[in-house]
């Protein structure tokens, strides 16, 4: 009796990677670990090309998200303030993969793809002034540290991070003269100060408020909420657009409509400037929905912003199962550019945290941490950025 041979008809290599390039984080590094051709495929170009064309059309995976820290100041110690950090992981990420441990007198300032920025001011012994600012990158998957040069320029706004890879990262400061400076990794210094020329009339100096910045392209997104001398009760949120690539700035007021629906006065805790996409977007917590605010493309044009449901408040409150009696102001404390995760914090229901997905095309509530009666005021978000885990992916 004879028997017939077949063999499977092999997989084109394009449709190959189009069904890996569909799948999340966690299933591209199980498939890379198949075989050795599987994981060359996945480490080469070819790949790489897919998803930074996904990045581009604004993809969000939800898997990207690795966890949530927020920091909290011992008010007893004796010089400085000690630093401690609160990680959340994420459910679809339960094992603690990022290491933050105490910052003594650092303060956490800014993160982005698994960077998290430390700063304190360095006190001159002799005068008792800060003429510099120390800074430090940490990478929260490693817990390696990278200690930056002193920079002059002190840091009005809070420090962006313009570029990161697994190898090297930009780190933008910005004065109060709107004077900046950019750190380079690859060179290990700081560029040359250069002087923001100023595109529209900007007297606010210090604003009285200049939340976590939002970086799309070489241009940085700075969400300041000041406070009018005559009137300090009358609070206004301004956009402040920096341009590194031309060192022009763009200030532009907010349209108070977008403000109409909120539960309380306005409060910078319950508006966030966000990269959604890779476009600008605004989450407004307003009295019965979190909504999102779109601007025109030309930002200083004048034409009107255009607002969606994200989620209405009793849509929440149905899927975390939270009593609607202690559900009160919602506090917007971040979202993932590459998850697409909102988090969220019930000012009146114990600090219970609750993450929200955009990726996902019915957001979903997740209930992450019930934080007693603390108040988390600063958060931050540690996200993989795909392309660069798998350029530091060893091949077989």
């Amino acid at each position: 009796m004879g028997y017939e041979i077949t063999t499977t008809p092999q997989i084109p290599i394009d449709v190959l990677l189009d069904i890996v390039e569909r799948l999340d984080v966690a299933a591209v590094v199980r498939c890379a670990a198949t075989s050795k051709a599987f994981r060359g495929t996945i480490l080469g170009p070819a790949f790489r090309r897919l998803l930074a064309q996904r990045a581009l059309g604004g993809g969000l995976d939800p898997a990207l998200l690795l966890g949530v820290s927020f920091h909290r100041s011992y008010v007893n110690a004796p010089v400085h303030r000690q630093h401690s950090a609160v990680l959340i992981t994420t459910p679809s990420n339960p094992s603690n993969c990022v290491r933050l441990g105490l910052f003594g007198s650092f303060q956490p300032t800014a993160s982005r793809d698994g960077l998290l920025v430390l700063r304190r001011d360095a006190i001159d012994q002799a005068t008792g002034e800060a003429p510099a600012v120390e800074l430090c990158v940490r990478d929260t998957l490693t817990g390696r540290d990278a200690v930056l040069p002193s920079v002059a320029v002190l840091d009005a706004y809070p420090v962006a991070l313009l570029t990161v890879g697994r190898s090297s990262f930009e780190l933008l400061v910005v004065d109060e003269r709107l004077r900046f400076n950019t750190f380079s990794s690859s060179d290990g210094r700081w560029g040359h100060l250069r002087q923001a020329t100023q595109h529209t009339h900007y007297t606010e100096r210090r604003p009285a408020w200049a939340r976590s910045p939002v970086v799309i392209g070489r241009t940085v997104y700075y969400s300041c909420w000041s406070t009018s001398q005559i009137s300090p009760c009358s609070c206004w949120e301004r956009i402040l657009a920096l341009d590194t690539s031309t060192a022009v700035a763009t200030v532009v007021d907010l349209p108070q409509r977008c403000f109409s629906g909120m539960m309380t006065s306005k409060n910078h805790g319950y508006v966030l400037l966000a990269s959604v996409q890779g476009r600008l977007r605004l989450l407004v917590a307003e009295s019965f929905r979190i909504s999102m605010w779109t601007p025109p493309l030309e930002l200083d044009s004048g034409a009107a912003w255009t607002r969606q449901t994200v989620i209405n408040k009793s849509e929440i409150q149905r899927q975390t199962l939270l009593d609607s009696s202690v559900y009160g102001p919602v506090a917007l404390r971040g979202l993932g550019e590459r998850s697409g995760a909102i988090i969220l914090q019930l000012r009146s229901a114990k600090g219970t945290i609750i993450r929200l997905d955009l990726g996902t095309k019915e957001p979903l509530a997740v209930v992450l941490e019930k934080q007693g009666n603390t108040s988390l005021e600063h958060s931050y978000l540690h996200e993989i950025d795909m392309s660069s885990l798998l350029q530091a992916m060893k091949s077989f």
